[in-house]
């Protein structure tokens, strides 16, 4: 376990990460157009590459909902440099004993490790949010 750690991270800090949004028409235009009805924003996502292979990727979100966040999850399509279809993954990130619940208008990231050979863009469609009212959003 702690060699696949040690691997994953080293991968990561000597990775290069290759900028890819979540289309050609969303630079530089309004972030409104890209949130979801939870009102939770994708706000940019790129994939990690080493040596040509994607070992996972990186997803910035803006809380705009009007509530405290807990939990997301999402789908991570991957395409290659043709803009072909590779796959799709499932993401997710929580709160917990270490990590706070996220505030309104608050921005936050997350690291996923994914395996997808061939994949070079990414898109992202939040599927599931969690409030810490209790109340979710699909």
């Amino acid at each position: 376990m702690k060699i696949l750690l040690t691997l994953f991270i080293v991968i990561t800090l000597i990775g290069h990460s290759q900028d890819k949004y979540l289309s050609e028409d969303n630079f530089g235009l309004s972030l409104e157009k890209y949130c979801n009805s939870c009102g939770l924003t994708v706000l940019k996502c790129y994939t990690q590459s080493v040596l040509g292979v994607n070992v996972g990727y990186y997803v910035k979100f803006h809380n705009k909902s009007g509530k405290t966040i807990d939990a997301v999850e999402w789908k991570a399509n991957f395409y290659n440099n043709f803009e072909d279809y590779i796959g799709t993954r499932k993401g997710e990130w929580a709160s917990g004993n270490f990590v706070s619940p996220i505030e309104n208008e608050e921005t936050f990231k997350d690291l996923e490790g994914v395996w997808v050979e061939g994949a070079t863009k990414i898109k992202i469609k939040v599927t599931r949010v969690h409030y810490t009212d209790g109340s979710s959003c699909n």
